[in-house]
């Protein structure tokens, strides 16, 4: 049995390449939460959850949606890797079940199941770095926070929306003016996150997909540095993702 058996794990299903596929685009995603007040009812609710189980500091929630169809076989790993340039970046890209790597990545999304009473989460993307591998552990001795949320999530029918996140990673958070961009290569089925100078936007419209709920105190933040600041991501939390398109490219940041 490997690492990412997570069938062994009471808490956690299967992965799921159908439902990962069905996974709506994250603006569609976005516009229903702000047409339903997400952020001035349920997410309010869900952020003293999370701090009343005392997770707040390594987890978050996650706009779920897909970046690029995956094969019955495969699932999204991110790892952290160089670009041309030499600098940092996450990449995530499909691996199959026979990879060395998914054997010993772990789950950093999650969707809440509404059809099992004991497999309340299903992975949805993993990630080999050694933050969400220590993180997913300490996740999983807390099985009533687990349950929980899934039972709040599904309840307020918003499972196909929102999900639950491990928030850090080992990636050094980039120099003043510069935001976490993730651009995504349909072609080639990856994407990357890494800085680029914030003017780069230029103005677009961009969305947050990764709403940390506490002020990360490590020096090896994950998906939450420096951005443009939105007003909703500031009243919000410390965190400010960017969703944007561009010139046929499609890219944000988590």
């Amino acid at each position: 049995m490997t690492q990412l058996d997570t069938a062994s794990v009471s808490m956690v299903s299967e992965f799921s390449a159908q439902i990962y596929n069905a996974l709506r685009d994250v603006d569609i995603v976005d516009s229903h939460l702000d047409a339903t007040d997400f952020f001035g009812t349920d997410f309010v609710f869900l952020s003293g959850l999370f701090h009343r189980y005392e997770v707040q500091g390594f987890a978050g929630i996650c706009l779920l949606h897909k970046h690029s169809l995956v094969d019955r076989n495969e699932v999204m790993v991110q790892v952290l890797a160089k670009a041309a340039d030499g600098d940092d970046q996450l990449v995530t890209s499909p691996m199959t079940r026979t990879d060395q790597g998914y054997a010993a990545a772990k789950p950093w999304s999650f969707m809440a199941r509404s059809d099992s009473s004991v497999s309340c989460l299903r992975p949805i993307e993993y990630a080999l770095d050694r933050c969400v591998l220590s993180d997913y552990s300490t996740l999983m001795e807390n099985p009533e926070f687990l349950r929980e949320f899934a039972e709040y999530v599904t309840l307020r029918s918003l499972n196909a929306h929102i999900g639950l996140a491990l928030i850090r990673r080992v990636f050094p958070a980039g120099p003043e003016g510069t935001i976490l961009l993730e651009e995504i290569d349909e072609s080639r089925r990856h994407n990357t996150r890494r800085f680029v100078d914030e003017r780069v936007l230029n103005g677009r419209k961009t969305i947050q997909t990764v709403y940390p709920l506490e002020e990360l105190d490590v020096i090896e933040p994950a998906c939450t540095p420096v951005c443009v600041p939105i007003a909703r991501c500031l009243d919000l939390s410390p965190g400010h993702g960017r969703e944007t398109s561009h010139e046929g490219q499609h890219g944000h940041s988590a």
